[in-house]
């Protein structure tokens, strides 16, 4: 068992972040609660809290996002929903989203 920061007081509220994680949650596809709960999981252990997460910090994750999300769902669907992300990061201004 891993030591996190914060005490984990309501997990339902550990899903949720701000927009640009919201945004990413539905540029993944991954509207599923535990898909949710993965890519949450992954920004936290990289020391990212979903509610504060840039654009920098997925860039800088990608790799990881991308391989949790390979062992969860495969390595084919797993590709098709990273490049839907970058797709998505190239189309528009995310730093906007970052409030």
């Amino acid at each position: 068992m891993r030591n996190t920061r914060e005490p984990i007081l309501n997990f339902a509220a550990l899903l949720h972040g701000n927009s640009l994680f919201e945004t990413m949650v539905l540029s993944l596809g991954s509207g599923r609660p535990a898909d949710r709960g993965l890519l949450a999981d992954t920004l936290r252990h990289a020391g990212v809290n979903p509610k504060a997460v840039t654009r920098a910090d997925v860039m800088r994750l990608l790799p990881v996002i991308e391989s949790r999300l390979a062992a969860a769902n495969g390595a084919t669907i797993a590709a098709e929903r990273v490049r839907s992300l970058c797709g998505y990061f190239e189309r528009c201004d995310t730093t906007a989203l970052v409030a």
